[in-house]
């Protein structure tokens, strides 16, 4: 969807968080599946990318349900980055001890609540005073957002963290995440993020 949607759609700040949030999650994934057995650059890079993803999720949601529509909220986005890019600068730290720390739980707290509130941010929007084109792209996204995110964090992430223990293992709460991309799309054809029709009829 990333990809369509920077090849296709206009150019905006919606359509470019959108590729950057697809991209940066997707290498999230693919890293982290093998960054406890390839070289020592994937898991940092990997690492470095988790505080990235929170502050990426916040910002496209917003913008999808166009929320970001005073300077308060655009200024909370900014600060976000900001702590992201502090939070990156430690981690490097971090990453040449031999004991994770503390910062690693904190990490993982910071991308569940970022996750969470980006979801929420949706089904707020939903009931905002914006246009009805907005609230419907809005309610589509946030229950695929909260459905995909959930599972995952509360039964999976947060319990490995914060015990030791998972209550469902990663295989089964990653399913949960298909939904993100079905209904990231969904959105984007029905509403119209992406003027299909021209490239169809041109095609044809």
């Amino acid at each position: 969807p990333g990809l369509l949607v920077m090849a296709y759609a206009q150019p905006s700040q919606l359509s470019n968080t959108f590729f950057l949030f697809c991209m940066s999650f997707s290498i999230v994934l693919g890293l982290g599946s093998i960054s406890g057995k390839g070289p020592l650059w994937i898991g940092w890079i990997f690492n470095i990318l988790v505080w990235w993803i929170g502050p990426l999720a916040l910002h496209l949601h917003m913008l999808f349900g166009g929320y970001v529509d005073n300077k308060r909220r655009k200024r909370v986005i900014r600060y976000l980055y900001l702590a992201a890019l502090g939070l990156s600068v430690l981690d490097l730290g971090r990453l040449s001890l031999e004991t994770p720390g503390p910062l690693l739980t904190v990490k993982y707290i910071w991308l569940s609540v970022l996750l969470i509130l980006s979801a929420l941010v949706l089904i707020l929007a939903a009931r905002a005073k914006n246009s009805l084109e907005d609230r419907r792209r809005s309610r589509i996204a946030g229950l695929a957002a909260l459905n995909a995110f959930l599972p995952f964090i509360f039964l999976s992430l947060l319990p490995e963290k914060l015990f030791g223990q998972y209550i469902l293992p990663y295989e089964i709460t990653f399913l949960a995440l298909s939904i993100l991309p079905l209904g990231y799309s969904y959105a984007v054809m029905r509403y119209q993020l992406i003027p299909l029709e021209q490239y169809v009829n041109r095609a044809t």
